[in-house]
């Protein structure tokens, strides 16, 4: 029982110095005025929605040329 104790007790100080270490870090990033961290994530927003937008545009044109004719005939098969 005393060795769950002293696991448990180890594993929350371990978690509440990892509290303190990503609090101080993201402290010292919002005092940051330098700006590069804004553009760090303007960036990746921006990559993230190119990619995002061209998946889209990848989505649609399958679901049209290759997946609409496929659709139709098994639908009008059914009906028939």
């Amino acid at each position: 029982m005393k060795t769950i104790k002293n696991n448990l007790n180890a594993a929350m100080v371990k978690a509440y110095i990892r509290a303190q270490l990503r609090t101080a870090r993201l402290k010292d990033t919002l005092k940051d005025e330098s700006g590069q961290f804004v553009m760090d994530h303007a960036v990746v927003f921006v990559i993230i929605l190119v990619l995002g937008a061209a998946a889209l545009l990848l989505l649609k044109n399958f679901l049209n040329d290759d997946l609409a004719p496929t659709l139709k005939t098994k639908i009008m098969a059914y009906f028939n």
